[in-house]
């Protein structure tokens, strides 16, 4: 009997861990289709537009799970990001649409402080999707390793995938410990073939 609830024991832990992976990488994939949803609302779609320069009406947003390892890697880069440790941070990486070499890709990293989106709601994600349109469209898209790959075959509509990671960092402000989170978002780069 003794043995029975032992081993009902080691299973019962073993579920809850496997349950609370899941639910953390469920949590993470609402946000990113989220993000997808506030990218191509026509809210978002008109703020971002510039007269006479850009076609954000044409331009569609694709999340690309295949790319969140992608994302992740950027974010450990030692030479890059170093997991939100950089001395300069917040001046290179947020908000910028940023060049990341990964091997012989090319890619574009883009980072969200994302402490205050408390829920997966499209709402949260709006000014912040704004910023990232305004962002990707002044790199514009096309077949170079300046410019964001176009998924789209049709020359007068455009299609961008992207991927997304999100981390924490905590650092001790004044004696108190704060921790910010981040969504690190990733675009390849035209010259990927």
């Amino acid at each position: 009997m003794k043995m029975a609830k032992k081993l009902l024991a080691v299973v019962l832990t073993g579920v809850m861990a496997v349950s609370m992976l899941t639910g953390c990488a469920l949590s993470d994939k609402v946000k990113a289709e989220a993000l997808e949803k506030a990218l191509n609302s026509d809210q978002v779609k008109t703020a971002a537009e510039e007269s006479g320069k850009t076609a954000e009406a044409n331009t569609k947003y694709d999340y690309k799970s295949d790319l969140n390892n992608v994302a992740g890697k950027a974010w450990n880069n030692e030479n890059g990001m170093k997991a939100g440790k950089d001395d300069n941070f917040k001046d290179t990486y947020v908000d910028k649409l940023v060049t990341y070499n990964n091997g012989a890709n090319k890619y574009f990293t883009y980072v969200v402080d994302i402490t205050k989106v408390k829920t997966s709601n499209k709402s949260e994600w709006t000014t912040r999707a704004v910023a990232l349109r305004k962002a990707v469209t002044q790199k514009t898209f096309g077949a170079t390793a300046e410019k964001i790959k176009d998924y789209n075959s049709d020359a007068t509509k455009m299609t961008a995938k992207f991927g997304i990671d999100f981390k924490s960092v905590t650092t001790n402000v004044g004696g108190s410990n704060k921790t910010t989170n981040y969504a690190i978002i990733v675009f390849e780069a035209g010259a990927n073939s």
